[in-house]
């Protein structure tokens, strides 16, 4: 395996330590984050959506802003209140030896592994790409009748 790297990468907006916290919908192929971020540095906070394509699995929660330099990439670059993008990520090998046991002649395609972190919790994910729009873009209520399918 080559050498693990963790790179921030242009998302349009920042998360920061403000309210309301981070939100996730996952309907297995898309992912979308719901955050407080700013456009760039002393720019008016408002609500924005980072929409994940092709979205293999994620992790959300543990851990925030004061344990982040537990976490395992933190030593390759990992940061805070940003998004970031794994080179070699260890996690994406683990999901493709997992299903090389059942499909020993099919070599998943490998997804980008992204970590976007902020204050109470940070995300991870395998996906295709990330976009990051204003939340106005993606409005939660229009979400809510693929939500209640799923009942």
């Amino acid at each position: 395996m080559s050498t693990i790297s963790v790179t921030r990468i242009a998302a349009n907006f920042k998360p920061t330590v403000n309210y309301p916290r981070l939100a996730l919908v996952h309907d297995g192929r898309r992912a979308l984050l719901y955050f407080t971020g700013r456009r760039q540095r002393g720019a008016e906070e408002e609500r924005a959506v980072a929409v994940f394509e092709g979205c293999l699995a994620s992790r959300f929660g543990y851990p925030n802003d004061e344990a982040l330099p537990g976490h395992p990439l933190y030593r390759y670059g990992l940061g805070d209140y940003d998004f970031f993008e794994v080179s070699s990520s260890p996690w994406m090998e683990e999901v493709r030896a997992q299903n090389r046991v059942s499909f020993p002649k099919f070599d998943m395609p490998a997804r980008k592994h992204f970590i976007v972190t902020a204050h109470d919790e940070s995300f991870e994910c395998l996906a295709d790409s990330v976009a990051v729009h204003p939340a106005s873009s993606f409005p939660v209520e229009h979400l809510a009748p693929r939500i209640s399918a799923v009942e």
